[in-house]
C-alpha cells in the first residue's frame, strides 16, 4: 500500500491495515529487493494482463509476476513464498506445471482445502502441542501443525511423508500463562530443542520480502505533503529505487561493511546534487528585452564570485536545517547585498530566518520564493 489521502478513484480503503487508505500494488520481492510489480485500481481492477481461466484475478496477478522469473534464468529453480491472501490450490498447481515451487499459509475456508484438516476451536485443547497432520492432493501438500493455534500450510516443494524433513531447532519456551505450556516445561530452560517441520522453517526464513522493503522505506521516508495524487507513487518509486540500489551495493560494493542505509541515502543525495548543480562561477546571465520605444536594451552579464563564502559548505557532510533560538539575518542574503548581486525584490531590509545549517552554523532563510539553504550549498 502507498499512502494517499487525496481524492482518487484508484485508492483502496483498508481500515485494518497499517496504511488505511492509498494505492495498492502487487509486488514480487526478494529480501527487500522489488523485482516486479503490478498496480491495481479499486474501480478498474488490475492492469490488463493475460487472464488464466483456472485462476482468479489475484491468482492471475501472481502467475503473471512469477512467470517473469523464468525469463530471467530458466536454469534456476524458483520458489515462491506467499501469505494466505494469495495461497490457492489452483495457483500452486499452475505454478508447479511451469517449474516454480510455492509455499504459503492457507485458509481453511478455501474451496479445495481438505475437509479432514478443518478443525473447530473446541477441538484445539484436545490436540497435543506440536502435533501435525497432512494430506497430499495432486502433488500439493496440505499441512496442519499445532502451535499456540492451528497453523495450516500449503506447499508444492516439501514432502509430508518423509521423516527426514523434521528439523530440530532451539525455540524459546512458551509462557506459563499459555494454555499449552503445561506440557512444555519438562525442560527447566527458557530455550528448548523442538522438532519442527522443514516447511515451517523454510517459510519463516524466506517470507516477508515485501515487508522488508516496507521496513527499509519507513526508516528514511521521502514522502512529502503534496496536492497532486500522483506524487505518492513518484515518492514510492524513488524510495524503491534507492532501496534496490542499496541492496545491490551491499552485495557488490567494495566498502559495503562501512556504509549504512542512512549513509548510502545521504551519499546518493549529495552526489546527485553535485552532478546537477549550476556552477555560478564565471557564468554570465544575459537577457534582452524590448523597451517601450521599441529598442532592445541588453543587460550586462554579471559575474558571481563565491570566494568569500566558507569552504566547508561544499564538504560532504550532513548539512541539515535546524531551528534557531532567536531570529537572525540570513547569511547568504547579506552576502548578496555585500557583493551587489541582490535581486531588486529583496528590498532594503535583510530577510530574517529561524533556520540555520547545523554543520556550517550559519543562518539561512527558506522561503517559497527563495531557498537560501539550497543556494548556499550549491554555489
Amino acid at each position: 500500500m502507498i499512502l494517499c489521502t487525496g481524492r482518487s478513484i484508484d485508492t483502496y480503503k483498508m481500515p485494518n491495515k497499517p496504511i488505511e487508505l492509498g494505492y495498492k500494488f502487487h509486488c514480487l520481492a526478494n529480501r527487500g529487493y522489488i523485482v516486479d510489480l503490478l498496480p491495481t485500481s479499486s474501480k478498474f481492477g488490475l492492469d490488463p494482463i493475460p487472464g488464466i481461466p483456472e485462476l482468479s484475478d489475484t491468482g492471475s496477478a501472481v502467475y503473471h509476476l512469477t512467470s517473469t522469473l523464468q525469463q530471467l534464468d530458466r536454469q534456476r529453480a524458483w520458489n515462491l513464498y506467499v501469505d494466505n491472501f494469495y495461497t490457492s490450490f489452483p495457483l500452486f498447481k499452475k505454478l508447479r506445471e511451469i517449474g516454480i515451487g510455492a509455499v504459503g499459509t492457507a485458509r481453511t475456508s478455501s474451496k479445495d482445502f481438505p475437509q479432514s484438516l478443518k478443525i473447530l476451536k473446541e477441538v484445539w485443547s484436545r490436540l497435543g502441542y506440536r502435533s501435525k497432520g497432512g494430506v497430499v492432493k495432486d502433488g500439493i501438500g496440505f499441512l496442519l501443525w499445532m502451535d499456540n493455534k492451528p497453523v495450516t500450510m500449503m506447499t508444492s516443494i516439501h514432502t509430508l511423508r518423509n521423516r527426514a524433513l523434521e528439523v530440530y531447532t532451539n525455540r524459546r519456551a512458551p509462557r506459563r500463562s499459555n494454555p499449552q505450556a503445561a506440557t512444555q516445561h519438562s525442560q527447566n530452560s527458557p530455550v528448548q530443542v523442538k522438532e519442527i517441520r522443514a516447511v515451517i522453517i523454510d517459510y519463516n526464513y524466506n517470507k516477508g520480502g515485501v515487508d522488508i522493503a516496507d521496513q527499509y522505506r519507513y526508516y528514511y521516508d521521502t514522502h512529502l505533503t503534496t496536492y497532486r495524487i500522483w506524487f505518492p507513487m513518484f515518492f514510492w518509486a524513488l524510495e524503491t529505487s534507492l532501496i534496490n540500489s542499496y541492496l545491490i551495493y551491499k552485495d557488490t560494493g567494495g566498502d559495503r561493511e562501512a556504509v549504512s542505509h542512512k549513509g548510502f541515502c545521504l551519499r546518493t543525495a549529495w552526489e546527485y546534487i553535485s552532478s546537477n548543480k549550476r556552477s555560478m562561477v564565471g557564468v554570465a546571465e544575459s537577457s534582452s528585452s524590448c523597451s517601450p520605444n521599441g529598442n532592445q536594451s541588453n543587460l550586462q552579464p554579471r559575474q558571481h564570485v563565491n570566494a568569500e563564502l566558507p569552504a566547508k559548505r561544499r564538504e560532504l557532510a550532513a548539512h541539515l536545517p535546524v531551528t534557531l533560538e532567536t531570529c537572525r539575518d540570513c547569511y547568504l542574503c547579506r552576502w548578496w547585498k555585500k557583493t551587489g548581486l541582490a535581486a531588486d525584490s529583496m528590498g532594503s531590509d535583510l530577510p530574517k530566518s529561524w533556520w540555520k545549517c547545523n554543520y556550517c552554523d550559519v543562518p539561512l532563510c527558506q522561503l517559497r520564493e527563495r531557498n537560501c539553504f539550497l543556494d548556499f550549498h550549491s554555489i
